[in-house]
């Protein structure tokens, strides 16, 4: 075994010529088309503040900037993210191929359950709009087949090729010949290293959503909010960002923290919104009547909505958790 914990035969050492194809061309190639999804990215934060600011003139209210606070976050951290791998994809580092590898796979997961979101839910938006209900009966079919064309693109079809690009043997062989490791993403296994990432990240939103949403939790049932709920948003953070580093150490312990508090998360909301309108939750996070009203309308925050929309995530989630099981052993 190395120091990183994963087996070895020695150092690592350039394959003879012929052995595999140079793949740093495209590397280069990859490395400048995420750089530029960065700043696409970063774009996306800067419409997320706008968004709300053009929200509030059309409803004629005050502009509630904290509203955009996680948004503007996610997409920056996103944003920093696609060019430290952008870059480190055009030097061929290993460190990049695992990155721009957790992120890819990161974004088609999440990419397909928004499409299978978005097959459920849209119908149901588009039948609720008053423009379509003239509309000719093949109408709402076609939108919705472009609209899941187009998502399936950008959150499917990219982030696919991205996986096999950066998981071929070539590119792995590329950068494992002209950047000798290990490195640091090399101390545990992909799999684990991905949780610890967004367990980091979760932190960090968690830490900032808790103002922005002015401390509303789904708790069992009941909604905390206040002083009492940023303190939970903000116990949770520090537990995940413990984690996190626990995960990349191979704690067993902190996989057993994350996986509890998870599910606990998930069977705390699932209880909440079978009990509570999800509308009451953002009333109480200071959404105007105009927006609840719209919300409303939309029909797409029902209690049953919610409901599966809850159990469709936190089952695959918590799925994953027991599979990354298997790599944490009891130290002899």
């Amino acid at each position: 075994m190395n120091p990183y914990g994963s087996p070895s035969t020695g150092p690592a050492t350039a394959p003879p010529p012929g052995e595999f194809r140079d793949r740093r061309g495209a590397l280069t190639v990859f490395g400048v088309l995420e750089i530029l999804m960065g700043g696409l990215c970063l774009l996306l934060a800067v419409a997320s503040v706008a968004g709300q600011a053009i929200s509030a003139q059309v409803l004629e209210q005050e502009v509630n900037y904290l509203q955009a606070i996680p948004s503007v976050i996610f997409y920056g951290l996103l944003a920093a993210a696609m060019g430290f791998v952008g870059f480190g994809s055009i030097g061929a580092k290993r460190w990049a191929r695992s990155l721009a590898l957790i992120l890819a796979w990161s974004w088609l997961v999440t990419g397909a359950l928004s499409l299978v979101s978005m097959a459920y839910l849209v119908p149901r938006v588009l039948g609720s709009m008053p423009q379509m209900q003239g509309a000719p009966g093949g109408a709402q079919s076609v939108l919705l087949v472009i609209m899941l064309a187009i998502t399936g693109f950008f959150f499917v079809l990219v982030p696919g090729v991205l996986v096999l690009f950066y998981r071929s043997e070539n590119v792995k062989a590329t950068v494992e010949a002209f950047d000798r490791g290990p490195d640091w993403t090399e101390a545990c296994p992909l799999p684990v290293l991905t949780l610890s990432i967004w367990m980091l990240v979760s932190a960090v939103l968690l830490f900032a959503t808790a103002v922005a949403v002015k401390g509303v939790f789904p708790f069992f049932g009941v909604l905390v909010s206040g002083a009492p709920g940023v303190l939970v948003y903000w116990a949770l953070a520090a537990l995940f960002a413990y984690s996190a580093w626990g995960l990349y150490r191979m704690s067993i312990p902190s996989w057993w923290i994350v996986f509890v508090t998870s599910a606990l998360f998930g069977v705390s909301s699932l209880v909440t919104f079978l009990r509570v309108d999800p509308l009451a939750m953002y009333e109480r996070m200071g959404y105007s009547e105009q927006q609840i009203d719209a919300m409303r309308q939309l029909g797409t925050l029902s209690g049953p909505e919610v409901t599966w929309l809850t159990v469709g995530f936190f089952v695959p989630y918590l799925v994953y958790l027991v599979y990354l099981r298997k790599y944490f052993r009891p130290t002899d």
